[in-house]
């Protein structure tokens, strides 16, 4: 049978629509110290959000010495290609000084480098000053670059005061810190340094990783939360272990998700991944949702509309096990940005029960939510979603085992249809969507 030039167009039209809905590879970078704006958020691009910052300033506000080395860091999700560039702006946000060699990047040879040693002249003065961190992402085009920015004040030797970030004591020109901080000025925090931070109801574990908190807490079934202090609606997997039949599956590539719906207005969730040791997440938005959701939280800068990507405004379940503990939160994002609890916008932690555990080489995490949305950080569970999976990435230099960061390939979407019943209706994916757009419109 020959192809007609009619046949052959529209080939050529679905593979640039394939293209272009391909989903973009993510970047994250945000100051860690000085600590960036609220809401620090890790995916603010110089194509997407206003320069310099992004991000509107805020009330966090780190005081520095002029004409002494200080070491600034930042958290880095994805090691793009390109160097950095540090800069002190003023209070209209206007250039002061390059940090960084002058007009240059560095680190274009070391891209997983997160940390650089700065000095503010010695003469400079500046109250509402902000410190710019722009990080480059060459394979994504000469002039795309992400930013982030922290409010600081500059004084003089004279007027500079130790004040250990407010989590410990000052003495002479070191700081003895509270316990879980951490840094010569107790700038980072961990979640816990032993199991009795966590309540004695799980594990502090170190990740070994570059993103804090780097130690953890783990909870053994019954109980979960930041440090394990919230006690589960169930304490055993006995329900999806012993009776799997229970459960409706929406089938994914590397993760499976299974979900019923229970008496008291909440649905159980089950996540379980195909062949990963590492995180694993998924995430529901309702199709009626547009893009005027990334107007929240309304105390930060909103993004420039360039297009509804399937992680804007998605809420989220992302968990990780190790063995018979887990860590496992209700999360939230407002963009491509590393996923962030949902109290770090304002909202409430939703989860009524969850626990995780590790067998055969797989991840498994089950929770159970409220189907209807409680505050601005959830959404319904019910009806037509845009569904989201990933997890994390194996044996890749960069990413440690069980560490949030950016999934790779390792992710999917899809279109689902929720009803109150336990039966579950999978649409096309979003590349599979846009090649029926196309034919459509060929016709």
């Amino acid at each position: 049978m020959s192809m007609t030039k009619r046949s052959l167009g529209l080939i050529l039209v679905i593979v640039i629509v394939m293209i272009g809905c391909a989903p973009n590879a993510n970047a994250h970078v945000a100051l860690s110290f000085p600590p960036a704006r609220k809401y620090d958020l890790d995916f603010m691009d110089t194509f997407r959000t206003e320069k310099p910052c992004g991000m509107a300033k805020g009330d966090i506000k780190t005081t520095i010495e002029a004409g002494k080395p200080l070491k600034i860091t930042w958290h880095l999700g994805y090691p793009h290609k390109g160097g950095f560039k540090i800069q002190l702006l003023g209070p209209d946000e206007k250039l002061i000084q390059d940090l960084t060699p002058s007009g240059l990047y560095a680190g274009e040879d070391r891209p997983t480098t997160q940390e650089y040693q700065i000095q503010v002249d010695e003469g400079v003065q500046c109250q509402g000053c902000s410190i710019r961190l722009e990080r480059q992402a060459l394979e994504w085009g000469a002039n795309y670059r992400f930013q982030s920015c922290a409010d600081v004040d500059i004084v003089s030797p004279a007027n500079y005061k130790l004040d250990c970030s407010g989590h410990g004591q000052a003495s002479g020109s070191s700081c003895t810190c509270d316990k879980t901080y951490f840094g010569e000025r107790c700038q980072y925090k961990n979640d816990c340094e032993d199991d009795s931070d966590c309540n004695d109801r799980g594990d502090c574990i170190d990740i070994k990783g570059t993103t804090l908190p780097r130690k953890q807490c783990f909870c053994q079934f019954g109980f979960f939360g930041h440090t394990c202090e919230r006690k589960s609606t169930f304490d055993d997997n006995a329900n999806f272990t012993q009776k799997p039949d229970l459960y409706t599956v929406v089938p994914g590539r590397g993760v499976d998700f299974y979900y019923r719906m229970i008496d008291d207005g909440e649905f159980e969730g089950v996540i379980a991944g195909k062949s990963t040791t590492h995180y694993v997440a998924v995430g529901w938005r309702g199709t009626y949702v547009d893009q005027t959701c990334r107007s929240f939280p309304d105390d930060a800068l909103t993004p420039v509309d360039r297009g509804f990507h399937p992680m804007d405004c998605t809420d989220m379940v992302i968990g990780t096990a190790i063995g018979d503990r887990s860590r496992i939160g209700d999360y939230y994002t407002r963009d491509r940005s590393t996923p962030r609890l949902d109290n770090f916008y304002g909202g409430e932690e939703s989860l009524s029960g969850a626990l995780g555990w590790e067998v055969d080489g797989r991840t498994y995490i089950m929770f159970r939510k409220p189907v209807k949305a409680i505050d601005d950080a959830d959404h319904d569970f019910l009806g037509t979603l845009s569904f989201i999976w990933a997890h994390g990435q194996e044996n890749a230099e960069f990413y440690t085992a069980d560490e949030l960061k950016y999934h790779g390939g390792n992710r999917g979407h899809m279109e689902i249809e929720v009803s109150s019943g336990t039966s579950i209706t999978i649409s096309v994916s979003s590349t599979v969507m846009c090649l029926l757009s196309v034919y459509v419109l060929s016709m």
